[in-house]
């Protein structure tokens, strides 16, 4: 202790591990698509973006397998769809909850 007892000390944030769950790269994804709702080929390229970071995310082992195969056929959704579709998948409520499955997929 030095000899001003009332001096803080700096807390030490360097170990402080911040994951990111499902709710977050969701909410993340649907706010990308939403600033980008009347322009989808930059909305595409912000996606391909953030696709890139939860690659890496993936590969370093900080994002669950489920979860990445939600984001990517989240993402391959919106990659591949027209204005229109565009439009309705920012819209569909149930696209950004966690368990949406392509309507054409089977269990």
């Amino acid at each position: 202790m030095g000899w001003w007892p009332f001096t803080r000390k700096g807390a030490d944030l360097s170990n402080d591990p911040q994951i990111r769950g499902t709710r977050t790269w969701l909410l993340d994804l649907q706010a990308l698509c939403e600033t980008h709702y009347d322009d989808r080929i930059s909305g595409i390229e912000a996606i391909k973006s953030l696709r890139e970071d939860w690659h890496a995310t993936h590969q370093r082992m900080e994002l669950p397998d489920l979860l990445f195969e939600g984001l990517e056929k989240r993402a391959d959704e919106l990659l591949v769809c027209d204005n229109e579709k565009w439009i309705m998948l920012l819209n569909e409520e149930s696209f950004w909850q966690p368990g949406w499955r392509p309507s054409n997929e089977q269990d």
